[in-house]
């Protein structure tokens, strides 16, 4: 039931989807679920308090850096047909 959520049943979902997604798919649905537990809380009143506000998120990986070569452009732009070379 709703009303038996709370903070262990969160920790144990995020750690059991950590088995099989990675950290930013699991923020991502962690996202999801505290802006639909906020509502249930503030505008619907199933629960007192949001349980997923209390869980610690999993930490991000790094975000990408690495940058298109003038290669790599070169070969896109023969591939769809238009020779720049």
């Amino acid at each position: 039931m709703l009303s038996a959520l709370d903070v262990r049943h969160m920790a144990a979902w995020r750690d059991e989807r950590l088995k099989t997604v990675s950290s930013s798919t699991v923020n991502r649905e962690w996202n999801f679920l505290s802006n639909a537990s906020s509502i249930v809380v503030s505008e619907w009143k199933w629960l007192h308090e949001n349980p997923v506000k209390f869980v610690k998120k999993t930490p991000s990986l790094k975000s990408r850096e690495r940058r298109i070569t003038e290669d790599e452009t070169n070969r896109l732009l023969f591939a769809l047909g238009d020779d720049y070379e």
